[in-house]
Formats: structure tokens, sequence, C-alpha cells
């Protein structure tokens, strides 16, 4: 079997695989919706959100495969890829938008449907009615919503052809394992109300607490949006974006999940002698590490100076990472270093 066999294969596996787990998913939380609302009829729209999910998510593999296997053929450039913006929107370069934004607008319209399905569930104190003995108890209904972690890997994993240990290959590997991570920090997070609604009198948390504790848990399904974006831009787009790009998920998640992860737990401990979740000490490491790694990205996201600014790292697959200076002009043009650098390496080639 060829190459392109072999990894058309494994991108259909892996789309039928996530188009299973998604219906999979959304069927398991719908049905927690409609049994509670089954007087009417409006909640069975859940199931036509899945299915466009799933066409989605079926395009966005579709598309990598069919720009992966260009790319490696070299039969076409990143500029004049079919599916690029660049191509809808002539007056906005590749840069806006990545090479292949199906990755990020995807996980996008999928993390919204499946923030909003987590919204009504336990607004409406649907797990209040769940009996933990019961197969369809708060037990399935979390592993339900933990699913979107290996959602999310496939999605990234359909999108990666990076050779092992190359600067992609490792992102790749990164963000698979911090999102996966943080979706099992957002269910134990969310598993504070079915706790509480199940059968700890004890706890009486105000309804403006649980919004809280609802919404602060639905941004951490919805903030990958940025490091997908990070992942679709091209190696020559934006030399100095993709750091401004780390700082500001840095600056969100520290002020959006960890802080306020931390605090909510700390409070629940100290207030109500709660069981000490262990993902309180992964709240702390993500604070300390975010104070430590973030100052570096913050100085080189704010240099002026094109000679002193940091370096581009190839974000698709190559065998080779073309480090160079930032000395971009206008939108859409490379400097002439990047230009003798691609000489340099297509006379090797054609060598």
């Amino acid at each position: 079997m060829s190459c392109c066999n072999r990894r058309l294969a494994t991108q259909i596996f892996l789309g039928v695989l996530q188009g299973v787990l998604i219906l999979a998913q959304g069927s398991l939380l719908n049905y927690y919706i409609i049994s509670h609302f089954s007087s009417t009829s409006t909640t069975y729209f859940f199931f036509l959100g899945d299915f466009v999910c799933i066409f989605i998510f079926v395009g966005a593999l579709t598309v990598a495969y069919r720009y992966l296997v260009a790319f490696h053929r070299e039969e076409k450039k990143n500029e004049s890829f079919l599916y690029s913006p660049k191509r809808f929107i002539p007056s906005y370069s590749i840069s806006k938008f990545g090479v292949l934004p199906m990755v990020y607008l995807s996980w996008a319209f999928y993390a919204l449907l499946l923030v909003s399905k987590i919204a009504v569930i336990f607004s409406a104190d649907i797990p209040n009615n769940l009996n933990a003995k019961d197969v369809a108890g708060p037990q399935l209904l979390r592993f339900g919503i933990a699913l979107a972690g290996i959602v999310f890997f496939i999605l990234v994993e359909g999108h990666n052809w990076a050779e092992p240990e190359s600067p992609r290959y490792v992102y790749v590997n990164s963000i698979c394992l911090k999102t996966g991570i943080e979706i099992l920090d957002s269910v134990s997070f969310l598993t504070l109300l079915v706790t509480q609604l199940g059968g700890e009198p004890s706890i009486e948390l105000t309804p403006a607490f649980c919004t809280t504790i609802i919404v602060i848990s639905s941004i951490n399904f919805l903030l990958p949006i940025l490091m997908l974006y990070k992942l679709s831009l091209g190696s020559r787009n934006c030399l100095r974006f993709p750091v401004c790009i780390n700082v500001l998920h840095s600056l969100l998640h520290i002020c959006l999940i960890d802080i306020p992860f931390l605090c909510v737990r700390l409070f629940l401990w100290i207030k109500f002698s709660h069981n000490a979740s262990m993902f309180m000490m992964k709240n702390v490491f993500g604070i300390m590490n975010t104070i430590k790694s973030i100052h570096p990205d913050v100085k080189a996201c704010c240099r002026s100076d094109p000679e002193n600014r940091g370096v581009s790292v190839q974000y698709f697959p190559s065998k080779k990472i073309l480090r160079v200076d930032e000395g971009v002009g206008e939108d859409g043009k490379i400097s002439e270093q990047v230009d003798e650098l691609r000489k340099i390496n297509s006379s090797e080639k054609s060598e």
C-alpha cells in the first residue's frame, strides 16, 4: 500500500470515528435534555446541530487531506490552495485566516453546540433528577461531556502529517495533551454541581454561584480555538503573530480559567469542607507556569525593531526548520532573506 493510500485510509478512519463519537455524545446529552423537557419538541433540534457538526468536521478533515497531499507533492503553493480564504476574500491575505481555517471554525461550532447543551442541562437542574444507580446517571453524563477531549484529538491529528520531533509534531502533541487535561478539569469542575444537586444538601450554592461555575467551565471549551488558529497558520505568514497568540491565550487562560477555578475550589473547601480536588494543584501549577513563561513572549511581541525581533517557527510539515529574521514589509510580502532561503532549498532539491 502506498503512502498516500495509507494516509487516505487513516483519514477516513479518523473521520468515521469522529462522526461516531460526535453522534454518540450528542445523542447522550440530547437524551438528558429531551427526557427533562418531554412536553416540547423544540429540544429535538439539537440533533440537527449534531448532524451539521458531523458534516463540518468531515469537511475539515477532507480539506486537510487534500491540502496536505498537495503540500507534500509540491503541486500547489499555500497561497493558491483551492480552499484558502484568499480565493474568496481577495482583500485579505492568507495570514488573516490561516491556510486551513476549517480546523478552528469546526471546533468553534462544535464547542458552541456543546456549551449550549451543558448550559441547558445544568441550568435546568437535570443532574438533580439523576439516580446514581441508573445507567444513565451522573457518571455517564460526565463521561459524555469528557468525550470532547477525544473529538479534539482526532480533529488535530487529521491535520498533522509532520515528521516526528519536528516543531509541528511537538506542538500538536502539546495541545492535545493540554486540551485533554483542560476538558477533564472542566468536567471535574462541573461535578461540583452534580454532587451538590445529587445528594449533598449541606452545600447550598446560590443560583448565581452555579451560573458562574457553568460559565467558567464553558469558557474552557472555547479557548482551544486560539491554539487551533495558530495551528492553521503557514510558515510564512505573520512571523511575529504566533507569539502574540501565545500571550493572548496565556492571559485569557490564567484570568478566566486557572484563577477562577482555584478560587471557587478553595471557597468550597474552606467554607463547606468540600472534598479538595487534585485539580487545584493543576490550577496552581498552571498559574506558576504561565507567570514563568509569558515574560519572554511579551518581550518578543512588543519589540519594534525588526532586526531584534523573534524568529518564526514553521508550523506546517517540513523536514527542515527555517528560522529567519522578521523583515516583513507589507502584508503578503516576504523579505529578501526568505526568498534567498527558498532559492537555496529549491536548488538543494533539484540536486
